[in-house]
């Protein structure tokens, strides 16, 4: 089991961006924090990568190919820390950092 991901999450691309919830999911909070679900994207800021031809293609955003099974709101599933996600454009894997230990979730 994993915990769930919240608004508090670190998550990051390969390359080193920060990636940020666009509808953090206000109806189910921990510790205070709302939530995020799978269908809602994560924008990434501050990706550094650069191609070998020295051209800038940083990370734009981070969409979510797997969430809970058995934990959803409004019908969506909630994001787990274990999730898996991937980046536009470069489809680099994405990794989410624990927040909270109090909730788990599969």
């Amino acid at each position: 089991m994993s915990y769930l991901v919240t608004a508090a999450n670190t998550v990051l691309c390969s390359h080193g961006g920060r990636g940020r919830a666009t509808l953090p999911n206000a109806r189910v909070r921990v510790g205070g924090e709302p939530t995020a679900t799978q269908s809602a994207p994560y924008l990434v800021e501050g990706c550094p990568f650069v191609t070998p031809a020295s051209n800038p293609l940083p990370c734009l955003a981070a969409s979510w190919l797997t969430g809970a099974l058995r934990l959803r709101s409004a019908g969506q599933p909630l994001l787990l820390t274990n999730s898996d996600g991937i980046t536009t454009p470069n489809g680099v894997p994405v990794h989410i950092l624990p927040a909270q230990a109090r909730v788990r979730g599969q």
